[in-house]
C-alpha cells in the first residue's frame, strides 16, 4: 500500500533489517528509525495488500456500492449499485441492539478493609469520569460497527494537554490504518504495532518546523482509498510501538516518523499498547476477526444477480412493443403517449405485442436469501424493520420474545462486555503512568472530574490507587431493566405485586422521562433517607431524624443498611451513628411525655379516681335502698 520512491542502503530488501526496525542496522552512526519502520512496511506489502482488499470489499459490501471495483477507479453508474442490501442492514440492526447495552465496570474487595472499600467505589467513580471525558460511550457504537463490517473495531486512548491539565482522550481507529507483523500475531497478541494516518504536509511542517524540509521531501503516499494522487499532498505519517523483549530488556521503542525523518522518538518500557480492539467473531488463527460483512458475503453476492437478472428482465420484456406491417404506411412518429391521437394506417390494424412476465420462481428465491442472510447473523427481520411481531403486546411477552433473539448474540455480548473490562484496565494503566511523570515533575497528583449523582466531584488519583491484586474487576450493563416502556413496567410491577419492593420504590426504579416530575415529588423521602444514609456510611457525617421524614420507612432502611454494613468492616463510629438516627427516630415516633402532659395524665387520673369513688358510693347506697325495699316487701306479704 506504501509506494516507496528511494532505496535505503542500510535498509535494503535483501537486508532484511526492518523486520528490526527498532535496533540500530549495522554500520549505520546512529539509530534511524524511519529506515526501519519504511522496509517493515515495504516486507510486509504482500500481505498487507491482502488485508486491504478484503477491507476493501467488506466496506463496499456495507456502503451500498458495487461488490468490487478496481483500485483508485471512478464510481460506477448508479444502475450497477446494490440494489438490497442485507449486509448493511444487519450490521446496522446489529450496531443498534449492541450499542444500547453500555457496560459499567465496578470494583470489588474480598473482605477488605473499609478505606479499601471506599477506594474501590471511588475508583469506580473515577473511571466513570474517565470514559466521559475520553468519549468512550460516543465512539463505542463505531468501534462495534467497524467488527461488524471489517471483523475488529479499534479505539485508540492518548493524552491531550490542556488549559486546565492533562485530559484524556479516545479516537476510533480505522482498521486499515494499523499494521502489524502477522508472525508475530498469529495468537492475536503481537510485539509491534504501526498506526498509519495520511496528513498534509504543512500541518505536520508547523507541528515539527525543524524536520520542515523532510517532511516536505517525503514521498506522496499512494494507498487504495486516496484518489488523485499525483494532486495530493499529503504525508504518510507512522507512529510505531514496539514492547520491550523482557522484563530488563531495554529495545521498547515509541516513535512518530515520515518516509526519511524521525520526527519524535522515546524509550517505551510498558508491555501493552495504548490500544484496545473488540472482535465481532475471532478466527482459528491470526490478528484479524471475522465480520457480518465477510459472513454474508456469497449470500449477497447471489443475491445482487438474481436481483440485476430481474432488472434486465423487467426492463426488456415489460416495455409495450406495437406490430407494424410492413408497407402499411404507419407513421411512427403517431404511436406516441398523446391522448386521443389518430394513427393512419394502410393493410392490418397494428397491434401490440404481448408482455413478458418475470417468473414467481426468481422473486421466491429472493425473499429466501433475504430471510436466509437474517438468519445466518441470528437478526430477526423485525428487528430490523423496527416492529414488534403482531399479537405481542404485553410487556412479559415482548421480554420473551428479545430474550430469545439475544441468545444468539450471547457470545458476542460477552466479548462487548470483556472489550470494556480492557479498556478499564488499560485506563488505569495510563492514569498511574500519568500520574508517577506529573509528580516525578512536581506537577501535582492527576486530578479526574466524576459525575456523582447530579453534582461533579474531583478524584485524585491518589485517592483511588490500589494494587491490582486488592480488587476483583467486572462490568454490568447500565440498565437491569428492558428499554422498551412497557417491558420494564412489567418488570417493575411483577417486583411490587410479589412485595420485594414498594409502590414508592417501585416508581422510583421507572424514572421515564414525561413523569419525571410527579415521580420525583412521590420518590423524594427514599432519595431523602438514602442520602442521609450515604452520608454516614461513607462520609461519616450525621443528619438527625426530622419529624417531616418518614421516619418508618428511615428506620427499616436504616436497619437494612446497619445489618448490611456490619459485615463490611465499616468502622464504629460510624455504625453507631446508624444506631443512634434508628434510635432517635424511635423517639420521635413514640415520644416521652412532658411534664405538663404527665400533670394532665395524674389530675386525669385523680379525677377518675374521685369519680370512681362517688359512683361506687352512689351504687351502694342504691344497693342498700334496694335492700331495704325488699325486706320491706317481704314484711308487708307476712302481715
Amino acid at each position: 500500500m506504501v509506494q516507496i520512491i528511494r532505496e535505503d542502503p542500510f535498509y535494503s530488501e535483501k537486508s532484511g533489517q526492518g523486520d528490526f526496525w527498532w535496533k540500530k542496522a549495522a554500520g549505520e552512526p546512529e539509530p534511524r528509525y524511519n529506515g526501519g519502520i519504511t522496509a517493515f512496511l515495504r516486507n510486509n506489502r504482500k500481505y498487507n495488500n491482502c488485508v486491504s482488499t478484503k477491507n476493501l470489499r467488506n466496506m463496499r459490501l456495507y456502503g451500498q456500492t458495487d461488490y468490487m471495483n478496481g483500485s483508485n477507479s471512478p464510481p460506477r453508474p448508479r444502475h450497477n449499485h446494490v440494489m438490497l442490501n442485507v449486509v448493511r442492514s444487519c450490521v446496522d440492526t446489529s450496531t443498534s441492539k449492541m450499542a444500547k447495552n453500555r457496560p459499567k465496570p465496578s470494583f470489588l474487595t474480598d473482605n477488605g478493609e473499609w478505606k479499601q472499600q471506599q477506594k474501590a467505589k471511588k475508583l469506580e467513580k473515577f473511571i466513570n469520569g474517565s470514559f466521559y471525558q475520553a468519549g468512550t460511550y460516543s465512539i463505542a457504537p463505531d468501534v462495534y460497527k467497524d467488527a461488524a463490517v471489517f471483523g475488529k473495531g479499534i479505539i485508540h486512548y492518548y493524552w491531550e494537554e490542556t488549559e486546565s491539565g492533562p485530559a484524556l482522550r479516545s479516537e476510533r481507529v480505522f482498521p486499515e490504518e494499523l499494521r502489524i507483523d502477522e508472525n508475530e500475531g498469529i495468537y492475536g497478541e503481537p510485539r509491534q504495532l504501526h498506526r498509519l494516518k495520511y496528513v498534509a504536509k504543512e500541518v505536520m511542517a508547523s507541528l515539527y518546523p525543524e524536520k520542515a524540509e523532510k517532511i516536505k521531501q517525503a514521498p506522496k503516499p499512494k494507498h487504495l482509498y486516496l484518489v488523485d494522487d499525483e494532486l495530493n499532498d499529503m504525508v504518510e505519517v507512522r507512529e510505531s510501538w514496539h514492547l520491550p523483549s523482557g522484563g530488563k530488556a531495554k529495545d521498547g521503542i515509541h516513535c512518530l516518523t515520515v518516509d526519511g525523518a524521525d520526527l519524535f522518538v522515546e524509550k517505551y518500557e510498558d508491555n501493552w499498547f495504548p490500544f484496545e480492539w473488540f472482535c465481532y467473531q475471532k478466527k482459528l488463527l491470526g490478528f484479524w476477526g471475522t465480520g457480518i460483512a465477510e459472513q454474508l458475503e456469497t449470500l449477497q453476492v447471489e443475491l445482487n444477480k438474481i436481483l440485476r437478472r430481474i432488472n434486465i428482465s423487467i426492463n426488456l420484456g415489460v416495455v409495450p412493443k406495437v406490430f407494424v406491417e410492413a408497407g402499411s404506411k404507419v407513421v411512427s412518429a403517431h404511436l406516441n403517449n398523446e391522448v386521443g391521437g389518430i394513427i393512419k394506417y394502410t393493410g392490418q390494424l397494428p397491434q401490440g405485442g404481448p408482455l413478458f412476465t418475470v417468473p414467481p420462481e426468481l422473486y421466491s428465491w429472493v425473499d429466501y436469501l433475504y430471510q436466509k442472510s437474517f438468519q445466518e447473523c441470528g437478526i430477526s427481520e423485525l428487528s430490523a424493520q423496527a416492529s414488534k411481531p403482531a399479537g405481542l403486546n404485553s410487556g412479559k411477552a415482548l421480554r420473551t420474545f428479545n430474550d430469545i433473539e439475544s441468545e444468539r448474540f450471547l457470545a458476542v455480548g460477552r466479548e462487548w462486555e470483556n472489550f470494556f473490562m480492557r479498556q478499564t484496565s488499560l485506563i488505569l494503566k495510563m492514569c498511574k503512568k500519568k500520574n508517577d511523570r506529573m509528580v516525578a515533575a512536581g506537577l501535582g497528583p492527576l486530578e479526574m472530574v466524576a459525575k456523582v449523582d447530579k453534582t461533579v466531584e474531583k478524584i485524585k488519583w491518589s485517592e483511588v490507587d490500589m494494587d491490582k491484586d486488592s480488587y476483583i474487576m467486572q462490568v454490568h450493563p447500565t440498565d437491569l431493566f428492558s428499554i422498551t416502556p412497557a417491558s420494564k413496567l412489567q418488570e417493575v410491577l411483577e417486583l411490587v405485586e410479589v412485595g420485594m419492593i414498594s409502590q414508592e420504590q417501585g416508581m422510583h426504579l421507572l424514572d421515564f422521562p414525561d413523569l419525571a416530575k410527579f415521580v420525583s415529588s412521590k420518590t423524594a423521602k427514599i432519595d431523602d433517607i438514602m442520602a442521609t444514609i450515604d452520608s454516614i456510611v461513607y462520609d461519616g457525617d450525621y443528619n438527625p431524624p426530622e419529624p417531616f421524614q418518614d421516619l418508618q420507612l428511615g428506620v427499616e432502611m436504616f436497619q437494612a443498611s446497619y445489618l448490611k454494613y456490619k459485615r463490611k468492616n465499616v468502622p464504629e463510629r460510624n455504625l453507631e451513628l446508624l444506631r443512634t438516627w434508628i434510635t432517635e427516630a424511635l423517639d420521635l415516633m413514640n415520644p416521652e411525655p412532658t411534664q405538663l402532659e404527665e400533670d394532665n395524665m395524674e389530675q386525669t387520673k385523680s379525677m377518675a379516681f374521685t369519680e370512681g369513688q362517688e359512683q361506687g358510693t352512689k351504687k351502694m347506697q342504691l344497693a342498700q335502698a334496694v335492700d331495704d325495699a325488699e325486706i320491706d316487701i317481704d314484711l308487708t306479704e307476712q302481715q
